[in-house]
C-alpha cells in the first residue's frame, strides 16, 4: 500500500497540499493538517515544529503499530515513481515542443515564411500580436533580454477552453549541462499572468539507494544572460534579471521564483573563477518569502564554495523587485549588499531573525555581514540572549519580537 493508502485503513484524515498529503500531528495536538507526507516515498515533514523523517518514524509518532511499518511496499512505490517520472517527462515533452514552434523574439515575422498561406485577416492577427509582445517588452525594458535569453513567443491559452493570447516563451534550462527541461509562459505582468510547463528545479539522483537512502541533488533551472564575467547576479523573474542585468553588464542567471533561489545551481556556479562574486539580487517581499530564499540560497552556495565571495541584497522599498525600480538599480546592487558568511565558529555581536523552516538570518551591521543557522545551532548560542527562542506561530510561523522586527526592516531584508 502506499501512505495515503495506509492512513485510510486507520481512520486517518487526509487533505492534499499540492502534490503532497496533509495530516494533523495528533501526537502534539496538531489540528491545522501541518505534516506534509510525499504520497510516493512516505518522507514526512512538520511544517511547524521542523520536524521530518522516514515513514517508519511518522508511522511510530502516529501510534499505528508494528504491522504498518511494511504497509509502504516498495513495489508499489515504484510503480507510483515510474508514473510520476513518466507524467514529468510527457510535459517537458510538450513544452520543449511549445518553444520549438514559437517564433524568435527579436525577428519579425517573414511574409515568405510564417505568413506564408495565411488570410489577409491572419495575417493581421499574427501581426498585432506581435506588436502587442514587443510593445510589452520594450515598456518593460525587457525586450534585450528576452533576445538574449532565447525567448520566443507565441499565442496560447492560459486555461482550457480560453482564446488564445500572445505570450512569451521563456526557456528554463538545466544550468549544468544546458538541456531544456521547461518553459514559463508570459501573459503579462503579475504572477496570474504566468504559468510553467515542465521543470524548472532540476533533480537528478547521485547515488542509488531506495526511498530516503537514495542520494539526489536539487537545483534551479533558468536561463543565462552573459556578461562580464567579474560578476555573477542571481535574481527570481524574468524581468528582474533583465533589470539587474541591463544595470550592471554582468552575467546574470534567472531561477524563476523562490523556490530557485534557495535551491541555485551550485555546480555550475563552482566553475567560476576564484575570487568571482556571486550576488544574490533578490526580491524585498512583504511576507519576507524573497529575502528568505536568497539568504538561505546564498548560505549554500558561500558553503560549498569557499574561495567565492557571495552576498545578497535587496531593493530598498517593501513589496518590491529590481524592475519596480524607477532607478538607481545600480547604485543599490553595488551599496547596498551584505556578505554572506559561511564559516560558523566564530560568535559575533548580531542580531538573529527568523527566517523559515528552522533557519536564522543573523545579521552583523557593522560588517555588512549575514549567516544563516539552523535553530539547533542558535538555542545553543547562550550569546544572541532569549528572544531568539521565539514561540511557534499558528501557521508554522515564528513570532517576531518588535525589536527583531526593526533589525529584519533595517537589515538586509
Amino acid at each position: 500500500m502506499l501512505p495515503d493508502q495506509v492512513f485510510a485503513a486507520h481512520g486517518i484524515q487526509t487533505r492534499r497540499a499540492g502534490s503532497w498529503l496533509a495530516i494533523n500531528a495528533s501526537w502534539r495536538g496538531g489540528e491545522n493538517f501541518s505534516v506534509h507526507v510525499h504520497p510516493v516515498s512516505g518522507g514526512w515533514v512538520d511544517k511547524v515544529s521542523g520536524e521530518k523523517g522516514n515513514f517508519s518514524k511518522l508511522v511510530k509518532k502516529l501510534g499505528l503499530g508494528e504491522e504498518a511499518k511494511i504497509a509502504v511496499d516498495k513495489d508499489a512505490v515504484e510503480q507510483a515513481r515510474q508514473a510520476s517520472y513518466l507524467e514529468r517527462a510527457a510535459k517537458q515533452k510538450k513544452a520543449i515542443s511549445i518553444y520549438e514552434q514559437a517564433y524568435p523574439i527579436g525577428r519579425a515575422l517573414d511574409p515568405q515564411v510564417e505568413l506564408h498561406g495565411k488570410t489577409a485577416s491572419q495575417k493581421a492577427y499574427w501581426r498585432d500580436a506581435e506588436a502587442h509582445i514587443m510593445n510589452y517588452l520594450e515598456s518593460r525594458g525587457g525586450k534585450d533580454a528576452a533576445i538574449a535569453a532565447g525567448a520566443r513567443w507565441t499565442t496560447l491559452s492560459k486555461r482550457e477552453g480560453q482564446r488564445p493570447e500572445p505570450c512569451i516563451v521563456w526557456p528554463i534550462r538545466d544550468l549544468e549541462n544546458g538541456k531544456m527541461i521547461g518553459i514559463q509562459r508570459e501573459w503579462g505582468r503579475g504572477h496570474e499572468n504566468k504559468r510553467m510547463l515542465g521543470s524548472h528545479i532540476a533533480t537528478k539522483v547521485e547515488s542509488g539507494g531506495f526511498g530516503s537512502h537514495a542520494t539526489t541533488k536539487v537545483e534551479a533551472g533558468g536561463f543565462v544572460l552573459q556578461g562580464q564575467p567579474n560578476k555573477v547576479y542571481l535574481a527570481e523573474g524574468m524581468q528582474t534579471a533583465a533589470a539587474v542585468w541591463r544595470a550592471t553588464g554582468c552575467i546574470t542567471a534567472c531561477l524563476y521564483d523562490t523556490s530557485g533561489m534557495q535551491n541555485p545551481p551550485i555546480k555550475a556556479i563552482s566553475r567560476a573563477r576564484p575570487g568571482t562574486e556571486i550576488v544574490f539580487a533578490g526580491d524585498r517581499d512583504a511576507n519576507r518569502a524573497g529575502q528568505t530564499a536568497a539568504l538561505l540560497g546564498a548560505s549554500k552556495v558561500a558553503s560549498a564554495n569557499p574561495d567565492l565571495k557571495v552576498s545578497v541584497v535587496f531593493p530598498p522599498n517593501i513589496g518590491e523587485d529590481w524592475a519596480d525600480m524607477q532607478g538607481g538599480v545600480l547604485d543599490r546592487l553595488t551599496s547596498a549588499a551584505f556578505t554572506v558568511v559561511a564559516e560558523r565558529r566564530r560568535i559575533f555581536s548580531g542580531k538573529a531573525v527568523p527566517l523559515d523552516k528552522g533557519n536564522f538570518a543573523v545579521v552583523d551591521k557593522c560588517r555588512r555581514e549575514v549567516r544563516v543557522f539552523g535553530s539547533k545551532e542558535v538555542d545553543r548560542m547562550p550569546e544572541f540572549g532569549k528572544p531568539v527562542v521565539v514561540a511557534r506561530g499558528p501557521r508554522g510561523g515564528y513570532r517576531v519580537t518588535q525589536e527583531q522586527d526593526r533589525v529584519l526592516q533595517r537589515g538586509v531584508t
